[in-house]
């Protein structure tokens, strides 16, 4: 009966250890955790909502504008909306275009 109770008591130390490390993960992973979930927000809103002719810049301190020739799942082909020599169109990540405001 011993061997019994034993296990059982040893088994309740590792299920209140794991437990107790599940805790202590969530509180200390809390912040990124929170900052992944806005990042996941933030693309899927730029998913939904980016179509062709749209204008944005990469980056959200980006200075030059650009225009959305064509959308993917996961990239754009963008193109400079200044007109200069030699400028072409080239592909870019959604998560890195944030839309034109003025």
């Amino acid at each position: 009966m011993s061997i019994i109770k034993e296990a059982l008591l040893r088994g309740c130390g590792i299920v209140v250890f794991v437990f107790a490390l599940a805790v202590f993960s969530l509180l200390a992973l809390g912040p990124w955790f929170r900052q992944a979930c806005r990042l996941f927000a933030h693309t899927f809103d730029i998913l939904a909502n980016m179509v062709v002719g749209d204008l944005v810049r990469i980056g959200a301190g980006g200075t030059s504008q650009f225009r959305v020739v064509e959308v993917d799942d996961t990239h754009a082909r963008i193109l400079p909306t200044l007109d200069a020599g030699g400028a072409y169109e080239f592909p870019m990540r959604l998560i890195y275009l944030t839309p034109w405001t003025e």
